[in-house]
């Protein structure tokens, strides 16, 4: 069966369908497809949120929404859809998800196509059989070097190393740049935070959040609040109480992008925010709680940081978190102090300044 090489013009499809996160960290992947298979089609298949940013990026060619709560729900709805897609000329699928609906959307995929599809995923993929390629994840590393693990079969060796240094934002269509954009509150002294979480116990907490707020105020730091629809109240009242500025709900995720590509430093969860601000070739430190950096979703970059409680024998309690503590203490959080994170932040900062 003949393998991909960069002289071909192929269509290569990606489905990605998990939190808005985990889409964040695939997009690396499609500029390597770009770099080393530069005439291909690329489509990806993503979530209706995860379309938003995907439909911004200028180096997918098109982007398929699988709504896998609503219309593409059962099996009728994925079977419609996978016919759709059949018709896209698909030559290569690579699935990094490893779910089971994704599983099945290629396997259904394959069968209504009228040529044969390689689609290459994870050795530990639900239904791996049913792929042409396995690739046995690293255990070890970053997210998204594990995902470019999937461009071994073709490149091999070394080839499908990417560059952890690169800024992203400079491919977000240019249409996203020229709609208004809340620029006017990002200055060289901006520091961003993020206090939102789809996970309660990976949130660092309200009170921890407000009293850093009001701490890099007092020393000259313009503070923005971001996040979804969802972290639209929490933001508010942190930015009252620190009397900071919540751009909460006030732009899309390409254009939180652009934001964050402006300001000096994020500090956040080990949540989506902190991967859109990797996107944005900025600094982050990420708070971490449930979950360990050893599961891959670290913040990238020299000038990146974390801050976590290393003596707690309970961490971690889940490769997600929780929406409730196991112990009920909720410890793991607690007892990262302001101060403490502030101090971490301004060292930060003072070694960001230097290398300006």
């Amino acid at each position: 069966m003949k393998l991909l090489n960069n002289k071909d013009s192929a269509t290569i499809a990606i489905i990605q369908t998990a939190f808005i996160g985990d889409i964040t960290l695939t997009l690396p992947f499609v500029l390597s497809l770009r770099n080393n298979f530069a005439d291909s089609n690329i489509i990806f298949i993503t979530t209706p949120a995860g379309a938003e940013l995907c439909s911004d990026y200028s180096l997918i060619d098109e982007v398929l929404v699988f709504d896998k709560r609503k219309s593409h729900k059962s099996f009728s709805g994925m079977r419609r859809f996978a016919s759709e897609i059949a018709k896209k000329n698909i030559d290569y699928i690579f699935v990094p998800h490893k779910s089971f609906r994704s599983a099945i959307l290629i396997s259904l995929i394959r069968f209504f196509s009228k040529k044969i599809i390689i689609s290459v995923g994870y050795k530990d993929n639900a239904l791996s059989l049913l792929l042409t390629k396995r690739v046995k994840q690293p255990k070890t590393g970053h997210e998204i070097e594990k995902i470019h693990s999937l461009l071994k079969p073709f490149l091999g060796g070394n080839g499908y190393q990417f560059d952890n240094r690169k800024s992203y934002a400079e491919y977000i269509h240019p249409k996203v740049s020229s709609k208004e954009l809340p620029l006017d509150n990002v200055s060289k002294t901006t520091v961003a935070i993020a206090p939102g979480s789809v996970w309660k116990t990976k949130r660092w907490g309200e009170r921890q959040y407000t009293k850093l707020a009001i701490m890099l105020k007092e020393r000259g730091y313009d503070v923005i609040l971001i996040g979804g629809n969802a972290d639209i109240e929490l933001c508010k009242r942190i930015a009252e109480n620190s009397r900071s500025t919540s751009l909460a709900g006030k732009h899309s995720l390409s254009q939180t992008v652009l934001v964050l590509s402006k300001a000096l430093i994020l500090i956040s969860n080990d949540s989506a925010p902190s991967h859109l601000a990797y996107l944005a070739g900025c600094p982050v430190i990420m708070i971490y709680g449930p979950t360990v950096p050893e599961f891959g979703f670290y913040p990238l970059g020299e000038q990146s940081k974390i801050m976590q409680n290393n003596e707690l024998k309970c961490r971690p309690c889940h490769h997600h978190g929780l929406n409730n503590c196991p112990l009920g203490t909720h410890e793991c959080m607690t007892s990262i102090d302001p101060i403490t994170v502030l101090s971490l932040t301004e060292q930060t900062l003072g070694n960001i300044t230097d290398q300006i």
